[in-house]
């Protein structure tokens, strides 16, 4: 009875063998792949590590730009009230100047009317300083005329008292 039971468990033991075998090299295989996912698991969680530590970088730098972003536009509509307080500016002050060229050119039209007035009025006066000069020497003249006239009428009167007197002297040494 030993024998072909023995020889039925040594069958069986070395079927038991060979699957042993087989389970250990396909736990073997396991093992490694086990070990080759284990370690393509630790560098999927080294990756997702890294890509949170990324990710945490990405959103620290777009609060960054974001903030940046707000400080540009900030500065943006400070800009732009500026420019806008500089236009109105630019617009009052260009208000100013049409108006004071307007100011400036009425007044180069009145002191050029007031010019011509003056100029008129030099000549009229001139005009009139000639006529009285011409007066004025006519005038001369008449009374160098009278002066004349009365200098030889107060010879003639003269004369004529003379000759009056001569007429009246005889008659007197008549009477005597």
């Amino acid at each position: 009875m030993n024998g072909p039971l023995e020889e039925n468990t040594a069958a069986e033991a070395g079927q038991q063998l060979v699957g042993l075998k087989k389970t250990l090299e396909e736990a073997t295989q396991q093992i490694g792949s086990l070990q080759s996912l284990l370690a393509t698991q630790q560098h999927l969680e080294q990756l997702l590590k890294q890509g949170r530590a990324h990710l945490q970088e990405m959103r620290s730098r777009l609060q960054q730009a974001t903030a940046e972003r707000d400080q540009l536009q900030s500065r943006i509509e400070s800009l732009q009230g500026e420019a806008q307080r500089a236009m109105a500016e630019r617009e009052q002050l260009a208000a100013t100047l049409r108006e004071s060229d307007e100011r400036q050119q009425q007044l180069a039209r009145e002191r050029a009317d007031e010019r011509k007035a003056f100029e008129r009025m030099l000549e009229e006066s001139a005009s009139h300083k000639r006529d009285m000069t011409a007066e004025i020497d006519e005038q001369r003249q008449t009374i160098r005329n009278l002066r004349e006239s009365a200098g030889r009428a107060q010879s003639l009167a003269r004369e004529i008292v003379r000759a009056h007197d001569d007429q009246l002297r005889p008659a007197a040494e008549f009477k005597e």
